[in-house]
């Protein structure tokens, strides 16, 4: 979610949790539609997230990095970091 404008730039759907491959591809399809660019972002941007496996990989921490996001992770025991992820779910049932 794109907080600067609470645009949805990118998303998938699961009901088994998402794997590291869905969370990289979500990475990489919010570039291409934010930035029409399959290279990375102008400049470094913050990428935050909660604590699941999947985004807290390294594979995907690495990859992260590489086109030009910052992985940042919500605190521990902090449902309010999760507020607009959340409330954009709720929207979609």
């Amino acid at each position: 979610m794109e907080c600067c404008d609470c645009e949805i730039i990118s998303w998938a759907a699961s009901t088994r949790g998402h794997c590291g491959d869905r969370v990289r591809d979500g990475m990489l399809a919010a570039i291409k539609n934010r930035f029409s660019s399959e290279f990375g972002t102008p400049a470094p941007i913050e990428w935050l997230t909660d604590n699941g496996s999947a985004y807290t990989a390294h594979k995907t921490r690495a990859f992260a990095l590489e086109i030009g996001l910052n992985p940042l992770t919500t605190p521990i025991c902090s449902p309010q970091s999760n507020g607009m992820a959340e409330h954009f779910v709720n929207h979609q049932a």
